[in-house]
């Protein structure tokens, strides 16, 4: 996860594209995932592959990173059957 010192960095990330501009919060990337925002917290701080920025607390994750993880989970799910 990168970390950015205030919300004003985050957002000038932003608007140079360094972040992408379609991001979702941590419960929002729970409710998508079907798994609970802890869940998400914890893939994001041992670094499993979602694109994660933050600063004072406010948390982005990449929409792109979260809908191959759903990919990744159906294809699993599917698998397992």
């Amino acid at each position: 996860m990168k970390t950015y010192k205030t919300i004003g960095q985050l957002v000038e990330a932003m608007k140079s594209d360094e972040i992408p501009a379609k991001v979702v919060s941590p419960g929002g990337a729970a409710a998508i995932l079907g798994v609970t925002r802890q869940a998400i917290n914890d893939r994001i701080h041992n670094g499993d592959s979602l694109e994660a920025w933050s600063a004072e607390g406010v948390v982005l994750i990449s929409l792109r990173s979260i809908r191959l993880a759903r990919r990744k989970k159906l294809l699993s799910a599917k698998i397992k059957k």
